[in-house]
């Protein structure tokens, strides 16, 4: 099929901003992102649209566009694809605790030490340099159901079904449905040769203006409109 054929999107700014209302709200510069009530984003890029549902966190984290987020759900140093669904209360890329340290404490590297002790004490933690985390990545049209958890680190594939409750504790392939704890693969969405069509489609990277055309219950079909661009 042919590719969309666009010029490179201008480059996104970081966004830090605590939505402190009780209402939605769209942060300054960022005309396509909608906020919830009393929803948190701190060094985020948004792709633009998206939608962060209230109380909900977000840190150090790319989210692609048309991806959503539920309510008190939070994901940190992740990158999450286009067209993805996250339901409420969904934990990504949650901070992990040194287990091979003294103690499990974030005290150990000064984190929020400071009003606690002296500077020279201070000085002498915060000398501890706390544990660096691995991005977690998401693909493309991932649907991850309410409770979930997907730890630190963890590649999840494009179409992929995360059961509600689960717990992702190592990468999953595409479009796979996976539930339990730890998760495990239930089954695949399709057979094997559609999944290579679709994932060779990329229908993903395509604006929702342009495929608004397809007749979505209709795999094959939209595939044939797609390949035929």
């Amino acid at each position: 099929m042919t590719q969309a054929s666009h010029a490179p999107p201008p480059k996104k700014e970081a966004l830090t901003y605590f939505n402190e209302s009780l209402i939605s709200v769209v942060p300054p510069n960022c005309p396509d992102v909608k906020l919830g009530a009393l929803s948190e984003c701190r060094e985020v890029i948004f792709c633009g649209p998206n939608v962060i549902e209230k109380m909900s966190c977000v840190s150090r984290s790319t989210i692609g566009s048309y991806s959503n987020i539920g309510v008190a759900s939070y994901a940190a140093d992740s990158q999450v694809g286009r067209y993805c669904s996250i339901g409420a209360r969904v934990s990504i890329g949650g901070y992990e605790h040194p287990q091979d340290w003294l103690g499990l404490t974030s005290y150990q590297w000064g984190k929020n030490t400071e009003e606690l002790v002296s500077p020279e004490a201070q000085a002498q933690l915060s000398g501890n340099q706390a544990p660096k985390q691995p991005l977690t990545h998401i693909g493309s049209d991932v649907w991850i159901g309410d409770n979930a958890v997907v730890k630190k680190g963890v590649s999840i594939g494009n179409g992929v079904i995360i059961g509600a409750g689960s717990v992702v504790t190592k990468d999953v392939p595409e479009f796979a449905i996976v539930i339990g704890v730890p998760a495990r693969i239930a089954r695949f969405r399709f057979p094997n040769d559609l999944r290579i069509a679709i994932s060779d489609s990329k229908w993903w990277d395509f604006d929702l203006e342009e495929i608004a055309h397809l007749p979505f219950p209709q795999v094959g079909v939209s595939l044939t409109r797609l390949r035929t661009r």
